[in-house]
């Protein structure tokens, strides 16, 4: 066995040594563009130095930054000017639908009004647009409830 092992190693390096003739007379020995010049591969990289650890001090002087109120499990401020003053924008799935206004595209909006299928979730959509001034939306909307069979009673 041992016989054989020094055997292949024998061919090996001779494939070696064919290989870099055969590069030689490409002239691609020594070209840095082809990365011949150095052995890629494994190990002789510059690795970078390992991230110090975070300290207690280093975590107190982060103390005043602003945390995500998600990760606090409370809800979002919104600024004053989103949110809507008329009293027509009441009921449960009412503050809902004010997020999706305020978060999603007119397109997007568009698309919703046409997947609501239920009768009053609609007219509460309805109530949601036109109290943040997408009048537009707020029509096609009403549209939508009268394809739906019924007289929108806003």
């Amino acid at each position: 066995m041992a016989s054989s092992l020094l055997s292949y190693e024998e061919q090996r390096e001779q494939r070696i040594e064919r290989n870099r003739l055969v590069l030689a007379e490409l002239g691609l020995l020594n070209n840095p563009i082809c990365g011949t010049a150095q052995q890629k591969g494994r190990g002789g990289g510059r690795k970078e130095p390992p991230r110090p650890q975070r300290t207690a001090a280093a975590a107190a002087a982060t103390e005043g930054v602003r945390k995500s109120r998600r990760l606090q499990q409370q809800e979002a401020e919104l600024p004053e000017a989103l949110i809507p003053t008329s009293d027509a924008v009441e009921g449960s799935g009412a503050n809902r639908s004010c997020k999706r206004v305020l978060t999603m595209s007119d397109r997007a909006l568009q698309t919703r009004i046409w997947k609501i299928r239920r009768i009053d979730k609609l007219q509460s959509f309805v109530k949601v647009l036109e109290a943040h001034g997408k009048t537009e939306l707020a029509a096609e909307a009403t549209q939508a409830l009268h394809d739906l069979g019924t007289s929108p009673t806003l």
